[in-house]
């Protein structure tokens, strides 16, 4: 029988996905002015202490705005931090700010996944905040969070950290910042695994409608069960988005049964992305999102269709025979991939080709460690003396699934990025759409109009990807928000790309001690930009002096997961740069240049010779300062050259369009004798946000204001993108 509304539907459900995709890296927090606050509040969530910071979500009981904070405390020695559980309530003050949006290419939007969670500001308090607590807030909700928490510190107790942090990961979402886990995962493909899936909810229903048949409870008491186990379920897991999906599609489809009333699963799928969209709006905009919906969106419409026309062409008559099920496997792996697909290329960049062996060899696998470590969980925390015993088949489990990721990861060649989203993604996503729908039978070639029609879809789509390339190329500069450092990505007219350092480390929150340690700025900023973009590899990087800020992050990327064509430096390196053997090193000095295929100049203006390795104090003076020069517009480049080496430069060879201020807007650089020299239209400063020398120096931004030069800061404006064409300059920022 025809379902006349199949199309209709199809068509709403897609143009949302569409939407989500295509804004979600356009929702920037609104303007806010952070300020001191005092607050009462209950802590919502697991309280998490990890490299000198402690994180937890506080909800307002003052019936204002915001309702809910983000907290983060660094290096606080408090005891009362230290003891804080779900459900104490405390007052103190603190510093409330917005959460940052995307401040980068490829960035990770926080504003947006905070928003997702209903949490609507971050409160920051310093080691020195006072902070109380005065009392606990006794509710149910609590008591679940209370049960999760010990469950979590006895695997933690039980297992080695990563198989510790697998388990709670799979069982409750609870990854405990285990970054490298991650990593490993979403190299395989099948990052998805980590989070509390929909087919973990699937497991648990089994379990719980099973029970209810064998005790022959009536409809409505096995509804309620149910119900009640799903509402317990979510709220141990943290409600995240795949497993509210499926509770809501596995109720609507039991109060189906209990009304004697047929519910499709499309229409259940329906019901929950309004049901999700309705209570948290943001969650259209977030991976977790399109992923999941997406994932059963792709099964209910194209695996069935897909398996029969395979089964067929390959004469397989019954599904329970070994090639039946072998078909099957495969089949449901692929329609889950391309339902994610586009999902992954939007947000990760990258589209994994494992992730078809990834899903049909750890998957099932991890289904199994789910079932036996919820069957071990509430042992270990009551009887934790019986860790050995009790632990030892998911500790065994764990090690499998690791040992065949190890395996799988060696394959992660065969993966790449996936380019940029207007230029590539989307019309690649269409394509693939397009396809399997053929495939699945739903376009039938035999009437005219469809040929016609299909015809001029796959022509537009063609003419899409095709287009960008013929059009004239343009230089493209970008200006990476890498906070208290500094580093530029360029892409000639004809796809050469280049660095001028690389960043260091992701600023701190204020007052957090360099003690701290933070997550590679290759890992959180480059590799995504570089992704996000299209590049693959670099043909030449430039090092203007070895201090971290500017070094740290191109010595990161030199043995990772991008080609280095030449490395140049001003200053003789004796650290990683000699160390690795696969990358030649340059050394430059003034009057020399490096040109582009395309005949996009880079001139170095300084130092006047080569340099022997210095002092960490002496490096700045040492800066190579460079001008990227494309037909009749120059970008200068300074380093943390200072006031010293400024009046060293002549006039004429430093005039520039656009100029990256010295040493991150210091008074020790920028003198208004070098903007007369420079003259530029713009000024771009890179500089952290909350940086501990109090960059820029508001000497600094009176010079340009007074010379009448624009600038931009990456701190507040993102990374800064400076398109040209040669004659013209176009300028984006990314934080809008």
């Amino acid at each position: 029988m025809k379902r006349p509304m199949l199309g209709i539907t199809l068509v709403i459900m897609l143009v949302i996905f569409s939407f989500g995709c295509i804004f979600c890296d356009r929702l920037n927090p609104p303007s806010f002015k952070e300020r001191k606050v005092e607050f009462i509040g209950i802590i919502d969530s697991r309280v998490r202490s990890r490299d000198h910071k402690t994180t937890f979500v506080l909800k307002n009981v003052q019936h204002t705005k915001p309702r809910k904070w983000q907290v983060t405390c660094s290096d606080y020695k408090h005891s009362v931090i230290q003891s804080l559980k779900p459900g104490d309530v405390i007052e103190g003050k603190g510093q409330m700010s917005m959460a940052r949006g995307k401040h980068n290419p490829g960035g990770f939007n926080y504003y947006v996944y905070l928003k997702s969670k209903h949490i609507d500001a971050c409160l920051y308090l310093s080691p020195s905040s006072p902070v109380t607590k005065i009392g606990e807030w006794r509710s149910p909700y609590y008591s679940i969070l209370a049960v999760r928490e010990k469950m979590i510190d006895a695997c933690n107790k039980a297992f080695e950290p990563k198989a510790a942090h697998f388990i709670t990961g799979i069982c409750f979402g609870e990854l405990q910042g285990d970054t490298e886990l991650r990593e490993q995962f979403s190299d395989a493909g099948i990052a998805h695994v980590l989070a509390v899936s929909g087919l973990h909810t699937g497991y648990l229903c089994m379990l719980v409608l099973a029970l209810c048949q064998r005790a022959q409870l009536e409809d409505r008491k096995t509804f309620s069960l149910l119900a009640a186990v799903l509402l317990v379920y979510n709220t141990l897991t943290g409600f995240s988005v795949s497993v509210v999906r499926a509770s809501i599609m596995l109720l609507a489809s039991s109060s189906g049964r209990l009304f004697k009333r047929h519910v499709d699963t499309l229409s259940a799928l329906g019901l929950a992305a309004s049901v999700i969209l309705l209570i948290w709006p943001y969650c259209l905009f977030t991976a977790s999102f399109q992923m999941s919906f997406g994932a059963v969106l792709s099964f209910v419409l194209f695996n069935q269709p897909l398996y029969f026309r395979a089964a067929k062409e390959l004469h397989i008559d019954d599904q329970e025979t070994l090639a039946g099920q072998s078909l099957s496997a495969a089949i449901t792996s692929c329609t889950a991939l391309v339902g994610t697909w586009p999902a992954t290329m939007v947000h990760f960049h990258y589209v994994s080709v494992i992730g078809l062996v990834g899903n049909l060899v750890l998957v099932p696998l991890v289904g199994v460690l789910l079932i036996v470590s919820w069957a071990v969980l509430p042992f270990l925390w009551l009887l934790p003396n019986l860790y050995v015993i009790l632990g030892f088949v998911p500790a065994v489990l764990s090690g499998i699934i690791f040992d065949l990721i190890e395996q799988i990861n060696r394959l992660s060649f065969l993966n790449f990025s996936s380019g940029k989203f207007f230029d590539f993604i989307f019309p690649l996503s269409m394509m693939i759409v397009i396809l399997v729908f053929y495939a699945a039978g739903y376009i039938d070639l035999n009437r005219k109009t469809n040929r016609v029609i299909l015809s001029i879809c796959v022509t537009f789509l063609c003419v899409w990807m095709i287009f960008p390339a013929v059009l004239p190329g343009k230089l493209k500069i970008i200006y990476l928000d890498v906070g208290q450092g500094d580093a530029a990505l360029i892409e000639t007219p004809n796809q050469h790309f280049y660095m001028i350092d690389g960043g260091g480390y992701e600023p701190a929150v204020p007052g957090q001690q360099t003690s701290a340690k933070r997550d590679p700025i290759s890992e959180s900023v480059l590799l995504p930009a570089l992704y996000s973009e299209g590049i693959d590899h670099l043909d030449g990087v430039f090092i203007s002096h070895n201090h971290a800020d500017h070094a740290q992050g191109l010595e990161e990327l030199i043995n990772g997961k991008i080609p280095i064509g030449h490395i140049y430096v001003s200053t003789k390196y004796n650290g990683p740069l000699l160390a690795q053997k696969h990358t030649p090193i340059t050394q430059l000095g003034e009057n020399e240049h490096i040109e582009s295929p395309d005949h996009v100049d880079f001139q170095v203006l300084w130092p006047d010779t080569w340099v022997d390795p210095l002092p960490d104090d002496e490096q700045n003076e040492h800066s190579m300062v460079i001008r990227c020069v494309f037909q009749d517009k120059k970008f200068l480049f300074t380093g943390d050259a200072g006031l010293a080496t400024e009046g060293m430069l002549s006039g004429e060879n430093v005039k520039a369009d656009v100029l990256k201020i010295g040493h991150h807007g210091s008074d020790s650089a920028t003198s208004s004798a070098f903007l007369k020299k420079v003259r530029p239209e713009l000024a771009v400063i890179s500089v952290g946000a909350y940086n501990r020398y109090g960059h820029p120096d508001q000497k600094i931004l009176t010079r340009l204001k007074k010379q009448g030069i624009s600038y931009l800061r990456t701190d507040q404006n993102g990374a800064i993108q400076v398109t040209t064409d040669g004659k013209t300059i176009k300028v984006r920022t990314y934080a809008q």
